[in-house]
C-alpha cells in the first residue's frame, strides 16, 4: 500500500552512467572495460526486480570505469551513479583494520597488545590461557561470538539500534569463552566492533572522527562516513529488502563492524591507494593489511588484516563484502593484476540480488556468474486478488499486501515480512535468505474464482492458511474542509505519510483498522495531495 510512481515503469527506464576519468586517475586505451556478460547480468537483476539499483566500478593503473543501473529510490526514480551513497555494511571492517594498521605504523599500539589494556578497569575482557589481542579481533580469531547475547533490538531489521556501550561492557563482563583466543576462526561482528571501540577510546575521539582524521581525509574519501552530510541528502540511496523499504542501519556501540556509507567513486579511490595507483600517505599501513595473518580453516581462504585472502585460478585476491537490512556491497582487488572492483546495491541479499559472483567474475573471469531467473508475468489484477490476511488452523497469521508490483508477505507473530516472486499465476517463491530454500506460496481458488486459501511451504513442510479478511487499504474523506485518512482491513499498524509532489513525504501519524482517523493539516484543501501507508517496522 504505497503511493508514488510505478516501480515497473521505473525498472524499464534504464539509467546508465559511464565515467572514464576519476580524481587523480588518468584513463588511456587500456582502461578497464565492463564485460558484456556482467552488463547483461546487472541489467537482469534490476529489470526483474531483484535489485532496485546497482553501481559497479573498476580501476587499474590506466583508468577506471563506473556504470549505474536502476534507481536511488524506487518511488522517485532518480538514477544511481558513482556518487550515490550506499550503506556498505561489513566493508566497514576494512576501514577499522586500516585504523589499526595505521596505529601500529605510528608506534601507538602493537598488533599483539591485549584488548584489556585499552578498556576501563571495571570491564573484564573474557580470556583463556591467553588474553584476546587486537590482531585476533581484526582476523576473527578472538573466540568471541558473531553477536552478543544481550542485543536490545528495536525491530527485526534493526538488530543493533539500541545496543550501547553499557550493554557491550555488560556482555564482556558476563561472557565466558568456549575456547582459547587464537584457537579457531569464527567470523565476529562483535569482535571487530569492539576493535573499533577500543581504538576510538584510546584516541579520545569517537569512531567516525578518528576514521576521518586518520584515513578518510588523508585519502580524499570525502563521501565516506557514518552520517551523510546534509548537502548529500539527494545522493543517499534508499535501502530495500525485495519490494520492502528498509530503515537506515545503526550500530551505536559497534560502529567499526558495519556503519559506514560510501560511493563507488570513493571506494575506487580507496582501492587505488591500496594498489599503488595513487601515491598514498598511508602506504605502509595499507600494504600491511594485505599480509597473511592466519587461516580461516577453509581451503584457499586466509585472513589478511581485515581482508579475506582468496585463492582463485588467476591468483590471490583480497576481498570483503557487506550487507545491511537494505543494502549489499562487494569490494575486492587483484594485487598482481593491479585491478580493483567495487559493486554496491540498495537491495538486500536474496537468491539473485547478491553481488559476490559479479565482483569475483570481474577480478577473475574464470569465476562463474550466477544464472538469473526471470519471474513470471502476472497481471496486477491477479496480484490484488491475493491480498488479504490468512490464518492457519493453529491461529498463525500472514498478511499479504502489494508493494511496487510485488506481493509482500507479513508474518504477524514474528514481525518479519518478505517479497514473493511469481513462478506462475498461482505459485510464488520467497527468496529472502532467512527463509532458506524452497519457500513458496500456492494460492487456491473456489469454483467462482475467488481466492480462498494459501498453502505455505517452508523447510519441507506445507501449512494451509485460509483467507480470513481483506488487506489493509487507505480511505480518504473530507470533513469540515479537511482531509481525513482512515484504514480499513488488515491486522497491523501502519505509518501514514503525505506528499504534494510524490518526492518529499511527511509523516502525519499511524493507523490501525480500529484506530481513530487522521486529519491532514499539512496543506490547503485545494492543493493536490497524495498519501501512502507503510507497515511499522
Amino acid at each position: 500500500m504505497t503511493g508514488g510512481r510505478s516501480f515497473r515503469r521505473a525498472r524499464m527506464a534504464w539509467a546508465m552512467v559511464e565515467l572514464l576519468l576519476g580524481a587523480g586517475l588518468q584513463a588511456v586505451a587500456e582502461a578497464p572495460a565492463l564485460p558484456a556478460d556482467v552488463d547483461q547480468a546487472l541489467r537482469a537483476r534490476v529489470e526483474y526486480g531483484y535489485n532496485v539499483g546497482i553501481v559497479v566500478g573498476m580501476v587499474n593503473p590506466d583508468g577506471r570505469i563506473v556504470r549505474g543501473y536502476g534507481f536511488r529510490d524506487a518511488d522517485a526514480g532518480d538514477a544511481v551513479d558513482g556518487q550515490t551513497l550506499f550503506e556498505i555494511g561489513s566493508i566497514t571492517k576494512i576501514f577499522t583494520a586500516t585504523l589499526l594498521s595505521d596505529a601500529v605504523v605510528r608506534g601507538e599500539v602493537e598488533l599483539d597488545d591485549p584488548v584489556q589494556r585499552f578498556l576501563p578497569e571495571s570491564v573484564h575482557v573474557p580470556s583463556g590461557n591467553t588474553d584476546i589481542t587486537l590482531r585476533q579481533l581484526a582476523i576473527h580469531r578472538s573466540g568471541l561470538p558473531s553477536l552478543p547475547d544481550n542485543l536490545c533490538s528495536e525491530g527485526i531489521r534493526q538488530p543493533f539500534s539500541c545496543y550501547d556501550v553499557e550493554r557491550l561492557y555488560a556482555f564482556l563482563n558476563g561472557f565466558t569463552l568456549t575456547r582459547d583466543p587464537g584457537a579457531a576462526w569464527e567470523y565476529s561482528n562483535l569482535g571487530v566492533g569492539l576493535l573499533g571501540h577500543v581504538l576510538a577510546r584510546r584516541s579520545g575521539r569517537d569512531y567516525e572522527a578518528l576514521l576521518r582524521e586518520r584515513v578518510l581525509d588523508p585519502l580524499g574519501l570525502h563521501s565516506t562516513g557514518e552520517v551523510p552530510p546534509s548537502e548529500a541528502a539527494d545522493r543517499v540511496a534508499t535501502g530495500y529488502s525485495g519490494a520492502v523499504q528498509a530503515p537506515p542501519f545503526r550500530m551505536p556501540a559497534l560502529e567499526g563492524a558495519g556503519v559506514l556509507r560510501s560511493t563507488v567513486d570513493d571506494l575506487l579511490i580507496f582501492l587505488s591507494h591500496h594498489l599503488g595507483i595513487l601515491d598514498s600517505p598511508l602506504g605502509p599501513a595499507l600494504r600491511a593489511t594485505h599480509n597473511r595473518q592466519g587461516s580461516t580453516g577453509q581451503s584457499g581462504v586466509d585472513m589478511g588484516l581485515g581482508w579475506l585472502r582468496i585463492d582463485l585460478p588467476g591468483g590471490t585476491v583480497l576481498q570483503h563484502d557487506g550487507e545491511t537490512p537494505g543494502f549489499t556491497a562487494f569490494l575486492g582487488m587483484h594485487p598482481t593484476r593491479r585491478l580493483g572492483v567495487a559493486v554496491l546495491s540498495n537491495s538486500r541479499f536474496n537468491t539473485f540480488a547478491g553481488l559476490g559472483d559479479v565482483g569475483f567474475h570481474l577480478l577473475d573471469s574464470s569465476y562463474p556468474l550466477r544464472s538469473i531467473t526471470r519471474p513470471a508475468a502476472v497481471p496486477a489484477t491477479t496480484l490484488c486478488a491475493y491480498t488479504g490476511w490468512y490464518r492457519s488452523a493453529a491461529g498463525d497469521v500472514f498478511e499479504l499486501g502489494c508493494e511496487r508490483d510485488r506481493l509482500v508477505l507479513y508474518h504477524v507473530r514474528s514481525d518479519f515480512e518478505f517479497t514473493l516472486y511469481p513462478q506462475s499465476t498461482t505459485r510464488f517463491t520467497g527468496l529472502d535468505i532467512e527463509l532458506g530454500t524452497g519457500a513458496a506460496a500456492l494460492f487456491r481458488t473456489n469454483n467462482l474464482g475467488r481466492v480462498t486459501r494459501m498453502d505455505w511451504t517452508q523447510s519441507g513442510q506445507t501449512v494451509a492458511y485460509e483467507r480470513a479478511g481483506d488487506a489493509a487499504r487507505l480511505e480518504l474523506t473530507h470533513q469540515n474542509g479537511q482531509r481525513v485518512v482512515s484504514l480499513r482491513g488488515g491486522q497491523a499498524r501502519f505509518d501514514v505519510e503525505a506528499s504534494s509532489d510524490l518526492r518529499r513525504w511527511e509523516a502525519i501519524g499511524s493507523l490501525t483498522s480500529n484506530s481513530e482517523p487522521l486529519v491532514d493539516s499539512g496543506a490547503s484543501s485545494s492543493e493536490s495531495r497524495f498519501f501512502r501507508a507503510r507497515r511499522q517496522r
